[in-house]
């Protein structure tokens, strides 16, 4: 849907559930690279995620970010 003509990034609202799973753990990188730059101009990103590792990839990059305010939350 984020592709489609009517969408427009800087104002929607984008949820992935849990992009990583167990068996995916050599793409966290590449996971996360795509996320960077497909969802920079997101209005808002909501991201979870059992990984750990993407966790804080994702938290370092939203404290480096100075287009956004950003939430990075821990739960578990």
């Amino acid at each position: 849907k984020v592709g489609e003509k009517e969408f427009e990034i800087k104002e929607g609202i984008i949820f992935i559930d849990d992009p990583i799973s167990s068996f995916d753990s050599n793409y966290i990188y590449h996971v996360y690279a795509l996320m960077q730059h497909h969802f920079q101009l997101a209005g808002q990103l909501f991201v979870s995620t059992h990984n750990f590792q993407l966790f804080n990839l994702l938290k370092d990059y939203s404290f480096r970010s100075s287009t956004a305010l950003v939430s990075i939350s821990s739960f578990g």
